[in-house]
């Protein structure tokens, strides 16, 4: 069958952008390449492709019936385990980066699969990456992942909202400058009823961020702040919903907040530091 007749096949199902994004990763071509030379595909690229649509159909996740994500230009291996990475986030990786130095500690906390430690640990270079999750089976996948991608990360199972977590903070980034990214639970509970199935699919544990979305990112800035630290640079992915909550809240903490929008305009991504300037 050539790619143009599956797209047709799959688009009343997933919609176009959607239908070429799967036969594109499932062949590992690019899509305006597959449009124009309209290629056959294989029996067995055919049979995953539609094995998946089928799974997606009941609600299951395209990456989790592939096994896979793409990710700042990177495969990694997805489950159930963890949170599929999105593309938006490859802009934090972006940011992260543009502070690198080989003195400064880089921080991943609520790390999943492990998409935004490893991808900062091989674009950049950083006195050590570490990386922490709440999850042992999300932990897994990501050792997986910076195996296969020979990347330099140390994992940590714990919870970062918690005193042992901030107990160690402290005495980690005291040894040098931090910067530290975190992706944290941020959809209300009160919406999580209302997600699309798929993503409902996906652990509720890295979705879930309590009461409007904000009450683990709270938790984990009160144990930060627990730190008199100045040279650290906090980089968070939020909800643009959260804006004004989460700035006064940080403020209260004796924090900078400085917001930036995502390629759809959202204010999504904050840059946190000592409001005394010394984060700079």
């Amino acid at each position: 069958m050539r790619v143009q007749e599956l797209f047709r096949e799959l688009k009343p199902v997933l919609g176009e952008g959607e239908s070429w994004e799967l036969i594109a990763r499932v062949l590992g071509d690019q899509i305006p390449r597959l449009r124009l030379m309209n290629p056959t595909c294989s029996e067995p690229a055919l049979t995953q492709i539609r094995s998946a649509v089928e799974a997606f159909s009941r609600g299951v996740p395209i990456a989790y019936s592939l096994g896979f994500a793409d990710f700042y230009g990177r495969r990694l291996t997805v489950s159930p385990a963890v949170l599929i990475p999105r593309q938006e986030t490859e802009e934090l990786v972006a940011h992260a980066c543009t502070f690198a130095q080989p003195d400064i500690t880089l921080i991943d906390c609520g790390t999943g699969s492990g998409a935004i430690a490893i991808s900062c640990a091989l674009e950049a270079s950083w006195k050590r990456v570490e990386a922490w999750d709440i999850s042992a089976p999300a932990l897994e996948v990501a050792k997986q992942n910076a195996q296969n991608l020979h990347a330099t990360v140390d994992f940590h199972l714990g919870d970062v909202t918690s005193e042992a977590w901030g107990d160690w903070f402290r005495e980690t980034a005291s040894d040098g400058p931090v910067v530290v990214t975190a992706n944290l639970p941020y959809i209300p509970s009160e919406e999580m009823a209302d997600l699309d199935r798929e993503v409902l699919a996906e652990p509720h544990l890295a979705l879930d961020g309590g009461p409007f979305g904000t009450a683990v990112f709270r938790e984990w800035l009160l144990q930060v702040a627990r730190s008199p630290l100045k040279n650290m640079r906090l980089l968070l992915e939020a909800d643009p919903a959260n804006v004004e909550d989460l700035t006064r809240f940080c403020s209260g903490l004796g924090f900078a907040v400085e917001w930036r929008a995502d390629v759809a305009g959202l204010l999504r991504f904050c840059d946190i530091w000592p409001a005394d300037g010394s984060g700079d």
